[in-house]
């Protein structure tokens, strides 16, 4: 056996020792660091990424079952191996990611490619990696931050949630730092992004929502909203707080993306357009019939690719809300920077006016952000949303997905505060939308017939 490979049973054998602790009525626990039970020259430091097992102790994260009364479940390394991230790496090995490694790089398995590491794993250089495997996938540190500076220290007295976030944690606490965090691999980030050249290998096209994807019950690893705001007044950082946040730097990240794709100065080497910003339908649709003819009441410039707005058309009636001042402005720009990106050249007006409208987004993340998501302010917005069928008409797929999404987050809110709406239709009419994008080949016109039903009842 190799030291290596020495070290990595012994990091796994401490977690899962730790885990069983708990459980042990009469077994004394200490803090002693995993570090020092290792034997390590010096201590982790600001950055170092010092592995899952560091989380593991039974009296830290590693919890059989949330325990009562505290202040954090204490079941995270437990509840994390049903959570998707567990199995990113995993994925890798599959017979998808390999043909989409071999249509990239032949020759070269998807485990080894640092194109796909960069999302399926935590990785990171060796001078930083203190005990990361990665068939770990994303764990604890791929969300939460490099754990060296404060895992060995955050629970002594005195230790404040501050002093973690100056040691190098990522305060999730924020919506808009988690939306942030997550976009880097689910939206993209120009060190890591799912460009349309891996698309074309067969990778998914990436779609996200803050959200619905922090509430699958398989991934919930904190405590509730309402059992926080019981304990320390902390405004709920879950819900219709965090969608609203999420489409908003979900737009700010894209644009962010977009100006650095289409700049000169920073990606001067890749070939421009990039077609992973525009509508896949653009391209990809049926000829022969005659249906990919321009049809009356088309909004787009003949002969050229739309840009996909996703984010925008939820967002928009969003600002409409909340942020009214900024609506004309940002329609404008999102128009002006549509009409660019679709002439499929002056890169570097694309890469100025996305950098502007990114910029401008930030006292709308805010807006939102300080909000207050009251019952009456979600059903006023499915309105809205459903109203927003005429613009749906004329854009694509992933403009619908995420209206989708968003009229999910809301009707889940409304369900949360009266649980009696769990019979109402609009729920059924919610997965209706879902089912028709789930179809190949996407229907617009029945989705945007099927949005009518969401409504609820009794108004």
């Amino acid at each position: 056996m190799t030291a290596s490979t020495l070290r990595t049973t012994l990091v796994r054998l401490a977690g899962a020792v730790g885990m069983l602790l708990v459980a042990a009525p009469g077994i004394a626990q200490d803090d002693t660091s995993l570090t020092t039970l290792l034997g390590d020259e010096e201590p982790a430091r600001v950055g170092d990424y010092v592995g899952l097992s560091s989380c593991a102790n039974g009296a830290c994260h590693g919890a059989v079952q949330p325990r009562e009364g505290a202040t954090i479940r204490g079941d995270e390394y437990v509840t994390r191996v049903l959570d998707p991230h567990h199995r990113a790496y995993e994925i890798l090995s599959s017979r998808e990611s390999r043909e989409i490694a071999e249509a990239l790089q032949p020759g070269t398995p998807a485990t080894a490619m640092s194109l796909c590491l960069d999302c399926h794993a935590i990785n990171v250089p060796a001078s930083k990696d203190r005990g990361l495997f990665r068939d770990e996938g994303i764990s604890c540190e791929g969300c939460h931050g490099p754990a060296g500076g404060w895992w060995n220290r955050h629970f002594e007295d005195g230790w404040s949630h501050q002093d973690s976030l100056d040691a190098g944690l990522v305060d999730l606490r924020s919506p808009a730092a988690r939306a942030e965090q997550c976009l880097g691999c689910h939206q993209g980030e120009p060190a890591r992004e799912v460009d349309h050249r891996l698309i074309a290998a067969g990778h998914p096209r990436l779609v996200f929502e803050l959200d619905n994807y922090s509430s699958l019950a398989e991934i919930v690893h904190w405590l509730p909203d309402a059992t926080r705001a019981r304990r320390n007044g902390r405004r709920a950082s879950h819900g219709l707080r965090a969608w609203a946040v999420g489409q908003a730097v979900g737009l700010r990240e894209g644009v962010a993306l977009l100006a650095h794709r289409a700049d000169p100065a920073t990606s001067s080497e890749r070939p421009w357009p990039e077609f992973a910003e525009y509508s896949c339908e653009s391209c990809h649709h049926v000829v022969g019939d005659g249906a990919w003819r321009r049809q009356p009441g088309y909004a787009f410039q003949g002969g050229l690719p739309p840009w996909s707005r996703a984010h925008w058309l939820v967002l928009r009636p969003l600002v409409a809300d909340v942020a009214p001042d900024r609506l004309d402005s940002l329609d404008a720009q999102v128009d002006a920077l549509a009409d660019l990106v679709a002439s499929m050249s002056r890169r570097a007006e694309v890469a100025t006016t996305a950098r502007t409208l990114a910029n401008d987004l930030r006292p709308v993340v805010t807006a939102l952000d300080r909000a207050r998501w009251t019952t009456e302010r979600a059903r006023r917005l499915i309105d809205q949303l459903v109203a927003e069928r005429e613009r749906l008409l004329a854009s694509d797929e992933a403009s619908a997905r995420q209206l989708a999404f968003s009229l999910q987050s809301l009707v889940a809110h409304l369900v949360r505060t009266d649980r009696r709406l769990l019979r109402d239709p609009m729920v059924d009419a919610v997965d209706d939308l879902f089912e028709t994008l789930d179809r190949p080949g996407f229907d617009r016109a029945t989705f945007a017939a099927e949005l009518d039903d969401v409504a609820p009842s009794g108004e």
